[in-house]
């Protein structure tokens, strides 16, 4: 039975249609008084909210629409996102449906076109899939480089990465993989921010970044296409800043003054740069974006689940902290250095060392922010003989030993979750304690746990369930059947199970709609799953993707149904400033959020409250979030001793030289 339209999915669908075809009506603009006229656009975003059936509508007016053949490009989550498209295509009453997935796929859509030769045929793929067709090119038609290519110095470690194929060779097996898979008169790309960075934002001759994968291959099927209408489907289409978004709008839309403008967003400027951003950003939403107006949905209720840390955890973060300041402050000054003089090599090899050092100790910061005890230990490796770490491209790493010779690198184990359990109690863990309590008192609803790692909640796993042996756990995480058999399992399962998730697993296209009867002094209540989350988000886009799995309120009863889910709920696990007075790196992270929120909004509406470039430091650049870390970071700078205060004081630089640019820096500009 073909799926009934929600008022608002047919005001977008009427929308997406009127776009396209240069039907909609004029309208005048109230400062000038002249009336702006619509021509048709070759592309557009439709922009709505999770849950709101972007899909549904996107299906409905190519159905109307009527293209040859249309391309559908959808997330690589494995076969769920690809059924649901089909789904939706056969549900808006669309036959001719193929998926370009799996083996023998070549030889299955050359069969699809001839036997529907005269009808509107759609093809749904994934962007892996098309980059695997091109490696298959590569692999059969050159052989792989056996030279280093590459090499990336940390600290005294050097890693060497051999490149198995040159970029021209890229090139040409995009080109060719691109016209063997044909043209297509329509291109959809479901969830566009995951291509986001395709495009540099910082360069403004460069279209595409050669160093990514994904983007180059879909750019050279889309532009070998030539397609008339290109429609870019998301939530969040700007995750850090608003240069995201011409990765995807260089396909329909060019010019020189167009990228300038975008790209200023991610980095400061005048006030003439400025109000060309904000006349591009006023001319996309008045002729590029198709809302979807969200439906009457229940509010949501945030809280916090508050921990302190132990003298260990506290004695451990501060160490932690600690190194990270200080990589932080010679990260910023050899960004500051390059940032000066681009074209100097060694202030390029300079920066993307530390950079390098830098995001590393991040990562290892956030994850001893969640368990102190538990995470504060060095990598467990394979033996490099047998079983050696390996790139991206399959090629073998290794570092740069004591007497200069090259040392293989052995593969990372898996974290050591019995072990390390056996070693460290519960009550050890301030976070993993007050989050197992808080779930011991809900034992009538279902709850979420959500985390960026995987190891830290197979920890949490194993805690509650020696905490709670008759409550059922699950775990989204890991290969697509298994996760998908733990969701399903989990929306069937008592009303107290609790499903632990990764947020990149759980991100795009899983949907958690399942609710529980509550008994209530009125009567029963229906509540959705909640949600608990241990750690940060690293953007506001990622957390309303995380939170959208449980808000899925048209199929939790609104607006219509009488007993309807009447609030959601989102609880943080984090340490509360009453029992830890000290800065964390949470903190920080809420700021980059903040400053994100700030400055991407202004693309999407106009700004509020002022010019969102207009003073202080720019925390949507990398630089601006550095600082921040630094001054957040300031309570754990550890003590120096006689001889490195002398260190300290001969390093820093006076005023105007580069922010304490090195002697071989200087050397090389002929100080």
């Amino acid at each position: 039975m073909p799926k009934t339209s929600k008022p608002n999915q047919l005001a977008a669908i009427e929308g997406v249609i009127d776009y396209a075809r240069g039907t909609r009506p004029p309208s005048t603009n109230m400062s000038t008084g002249k009336i702006v006229h619509f021509p048709a656009v070759k592309g557009l975003v439709l922009l709505g909210g999770v849950g709101t059936g972007k899909t549904h509508i996107a299906a409905v007016a190519l159905r109307e629409l009527a293209y040859n053949e249309t391309l559908v490009v959808v997330p690589s989550c494995g076969g769920v996102v690809i059924q649901q498209w089909v789904d939706e295509l056969k549900d808006a009453g669309i036959e001719a449906v193929a998926v370009y997935h799996g083996d023998r796929r070549a030889e299955r859509l050359v069969q699809f076109r001839l036997d529907h030769p005269d009808t509107c045929r759609f093809v749904v793929t994934t962007a892996h899939t098309l980059h695997a067709d091109v490696a298959a090119v590569l692999q059969a038609t050159v052989a792989p480089k056996s030279v280093l290519a590459s090499l990336v110095q940390v600290g005294k470690k050097t890693k060497k990465r051999a490149a198995s194929f040159t970029k021209e060779q890229w090139s040409d097996a995009r080109s060719t993989a691109a016209i063997a898979f044909g043209a297509f008169q329509c291109v959809v790309v479901d969830e566009l921010q995951e291509f986001r960075n395709g495009s540099p934002p910082h360069d403004a001759k460069k279209e595409v970044d050669d160093t990514k994968s994904l983007y180059p291959t879909l750019d050279r099927f889309v532009t070998n296409s030539r397609p008339s209408f290109v429609i870019g489907l998301s939530a969040t289409p700007v995750v850090n800043s608003s240069g995201d978004l011409y990765s995807f709008t260089r396909w329909f839309r060019s010019g020189e003054q167009f990228k300038t403008s975008i790209i200023e967003k991610s980095r400061r400027g005048g006030p003439e740069e400025r109000g060309a951003f904000m006349r591009e950003a006023k001319e996309l939403r008045l002729r590029y974006f198709v809302k979807v107006q969200a439906p009457p949905c229940p509010p949501t209720v945030y809280g916090a689940v508050d921990h302190g840390y132990t003298a260990d955890e506290t004695k451990i973060l501060s160490m932690a902290y600690g190194k990270l300041l200080v990589v932080a402050e010679s990260f910023y000054r050899a960004l500051m250095d390059w940032m000066g003089h681009k074209n100097n090599p060694l202030l390029v090899s300079k920066k993307d060392r530390f950079k390098v050092l830098f995001f590393a100790q991040v990562t290892l910061c956030k994850r001893i922010t969640i368990a102190p005890l538990v995470f504060n230990r060095a990598i467990e490796r394979a033996d490099p003989n047998t079983n050696p770490a390996r790139d991206a491209h399959g090629a073998i790493i290794c570092y740069q030993g004591e007497d200069g010779e090259d040392v293989v690198l052995g593969k990372p184990l898996p974290f050591p979750c019995e072990r390390v359990k056996a070693e460290v109690p519960l009550e050890s863990i301030s976070k993993f304690a007050a989050l197992v309590k808080e779930l011991g008192e809900l034992t009538n609803e279902r709850a979420m746990v959500v985390s960026e790692y995987a190891d830290p909640l197979n920890m949490l796993k194993m805690y509650i369930e020696e905490a709670f042996p008759s409550r059922k756990v699950y775990m989204f995480h890991g290969g697509v059947y298994r996760r998908d058999r733990e969701l399903a399992e989990f929306k069937e399962s008592a009303d107290d199970s609790i499903l632990l998730a990764t947020r990149g697993a759980c991100g795009m296209a899983v949907n958690v709609e399942c609710t529980t009867l509550v008994d209530a002094p009125s009567g029963p209540l229906r509540m959705a799953v909640r949600m608990y989350k241990i750690d940060n988000e690293a953007s506001p886009a990622l957390r309303d993707q995380c939170e959208g799995r449980v808000k899925r309120c048209l199929a939790q009863g609104w607006p219509s149904d009488a007993n309807r889910v009447q609030e959601y709920c989102v609880k943080a696990v984090r340490a509360s400033k009453e029992s830890f007075a000290l800065p964390t790196l949470e903190d920080w992270l809420d700021k980059v959020i903040a400053s994100k929120q700030f400055k991407a909004s202004d693309l999407l509406a106009d700004p509020e409250g002022g010019d969102a470039n207009a003073g202080g430091e720019d925390m949507n650049s990398l630089a601006g979030a550095i600082s921040e870390l630094i001054s957040t970071l300031e309570t754990y700078r550890p003590p120096l001793k006689e001889k490195s205060k002398k260190a300290a004081q001969k390093r820093v630089a006076p005023a105007g030289d580069g922010g304490g640019m090195c002697y071989r820096a200087k050397k090389a500009r002929g100080e």
